[in-house]
């Protein structure tokens, strides 16, 4: 993401009237910032989008989340360390199954902000060392403790899950594999033998 990008971004979350499922405002200085709450925010929130369907979602440092202010942070993420390891590195290798989150920071009006952007669960709940995450509002949850969610949840990524429900416009007979076919029409025709003239 561009630095004009990162800023519209910011200006588009600061306008929204509260948190969100899918955004999370933080302001703490690098001593108050507690690692694993990060990895579980990630959870919440990647759970999260998938429920209400968004296509991203974002933890922000230097939004106020009361006033929805810019008033900056002085958060170093790519500086910080966990034990030997990079925090990014830390948080990815404790989140399961791994998404895609991009670690973003900014200098702005003599302000720094850092935005993580996050994707999507896929094919299951992402758990953060171990525990499922879900945003209650504002608010990060277990998942286990709100098990509406967990249901709606699984319901939609068993949903998504299926590609091959979905149409696919434009295509023809030309896309198809002729191996594939091939396959598929003597694998057809062994389990309906009374058939087997047809394909």
């Amino acid at each position: 993401m561009t630095a004009d990008e990162l800023q519209n971004v910011l200006l588009e979350l600061k306008s929204l009237p509260a948190e969100t499922e899918w955004v999370e405002f933080k302001v703490n200085d690098p001593g108050e910032v507690k690692y694993p709450e990060i990895g579980e925010y990630l959870s919440a929130i990647a759970n999260s989008l998938a429920l209400v369907r968004r296509e991203r979602g974002y933890i922000v440092w230097g939004i106020d989340d009361i006033t929805h202010e810019l008033v900056g942070t002085n958060f170093r993420p790519r500086q910080a360390r966990v034990g030997n390891e990079e925090l990014e590195n830390w948080l990815t290798r404790l989140l399961a199954p791994q998404i895609r989150f991009e670690l973003h920071e900014l200098d702005w009006d003599s302000r720094h902000f850092v935005v993580i952007e996050i994707a999507p669960a896929t094919h299951t709940p992402v758990r953060f060392s171990g525990d499922e995450f879900i945003h209650v509002g504002s608010l990060k949850k277990r998942l286990k403790e709100h098990p509406e969610k967990e249901r709606e949840l699984w319901l939609r990524l068993s949903a998504s899950a299926d590609w091959s429900a979905e149409v696919c416009p434009n295509a023809t007979l030309d896309d198809l594999d002729p191996a594939a076919i091939a396959f598929a029409r003597k694998e057809y025709a062994q389990r309906n033998p009374h058939l087997a003239d047809e394909v």
